[in-house]
């Protein structure tokens, strides 16, 4: 992997949990099922860490799912986990 990279952690997920209700734009179980998508993400797929860079991180799903509709939640999930990163970077 290149470029800098989001360790998957306890704390990372909390504060991603609590942006998501901030931002109020997604239902509770919207939230619960990404928040809990992202918690997959070590546990199932292997994943410690998503690549900073969008490109990098869905090619790093789309090698570790099995099926496409599987992947697609996991990319959703990386985007705005990478979103988060971002968005918490620039405070």
């Amino acid at each position: 992997m290149t470029g800098p990279t989001i360790p998957i952690t306890w704390g990372l997920l909390q504060g991603y949990e609590m942006y998501l209700q901030r931002r109020g734009c997604y239902a509770q179980s919207t939230i619960k099922a990404m928040v809990s998508r992202a918690r997959r993400l070590p546990t199932t797929l292997g994943i410690n860490e998503i690549p900073l860079d969008e490109d990098a991180a869905v090619a790093l799903i789309n090698t570790h799912c099995r099926s496409r509709s599987t992947a697609e939640g996991y990319k959703a999930t990386a985007r705005a986990l990478i979103e988060y990163c971002r968005a918490e970077a620039s405070v």
